[in-house]
């Protein structure tokens, strides 16, 4: 029998927030995200180094949803204290594996595409289908289960080292990505500033996912590829990047994306 306070303690822990963030907690948690990112790298590779590689490549996959949330993170900024409905939104994809591994491996995607936002979407959504997969590979990793198909028991030993490295090469694309990103400034809680200035009214009406129609889609997508220069324009004016800043941007060099 708990006592009150224990009690107490264990609901704390136990419960959900998903209200509003400030732009000083959001900057917080993108960098407690990242390290945290790196660390479980860092210490996949020592797994995998001494010939484990299924617990490895179990904390590989865990890295990339820890990218992931760095992403959702990014869109609370985005978001005015006023619309409840799309806090509630992000902070189900920030608990969500496969809303953060899809966000994770769009950071892997080649920036030759991303000029081309329906096919930046269509290989997004593809990703969303096979994310639960990636789910299933991170626990395989770890746990023994049966297998109703094959009817057989199935170990972390049964996965082979070659499922590892491929995981592990999809995480430092996606982190390499990111800390650039985190090394130019764009998480600095100015540039998340800047980020819900401009986007902010874009999503100031935006209703929740499950009840948005597909003229709502459309009409997001189209303010919020107007507002992506103005935020990279306001970025330049406000020297948190340089004109000549080494990034791409929708696949084009930020000097040409702002001209």
């Amino acid at each position: 029998m708990l006592s009150p306070d224990e009690q107490e303690a264990v609901d704390g822990l136990c419960q959900k927030y998903k209200g509003h963030l400030s732009l000083d907690e959001i900057a917080e948690g993108i960098a407690f995200c990242l390290e945290n990112a790196e660390q479980l790298y860092d210490d996949g590779l020592a797994l995998l180094n001494a010939n484990r590689h299924p617990r490895a490549m179990s904390l590989f996959i865990a890295a990339m949803e820890e990218i992931g949330k760095v992403s959702v993170l990014c869109s609370m900024s985005r978001i005015l204290k006023s619309n409840q409905p799309l806090w509630a939104d992000c902070w189900r994809d920030f608990r969500s594996h496969v809303n953060k591994a899809t966000r994770a491996f769009v950071h892997t995607f080649p920036d030759e595409g991303r000029q081309y936002p329906a096919l930046m979407g269509a290989a997004a959504n593809m990703q969303f289908e096979l994310a639960p997969l990636g789910e299933r590979f991170r626990q395989a990793g770890i746990y023994v289960d049966f297998l109703a198909g094959d009817k057989r028991w199935m170990s972390p030993r049964d996965i082979p080292r070659t499922e590892a490295e491929s995981w592990r090469r999809r995480l430092e694309v996606a982190l390499d990505r990111v800390r650039q990103h985190a090394d130019l400034g764009l998480f600095s809680t100015r540039s998340l500033e800047i980020q819900r200035e401009v986007y902010g009214p874009v999503n100031a009406d935006r209703p929740r996912r499950k009840n948005a129609q597909p003229e709502d889609d459309r009409d997001v997508t189209r303010k919020a590829l107007a507002a992506h220069r103005d935020y990279y324009r306001r970025l330049v004016e406000e020297r948190v990047l340089a004109p000549k800043a080494d990034i791409q941007v929708m696949g084009i060099p930020l000097s040409e994306f702002i001209a």
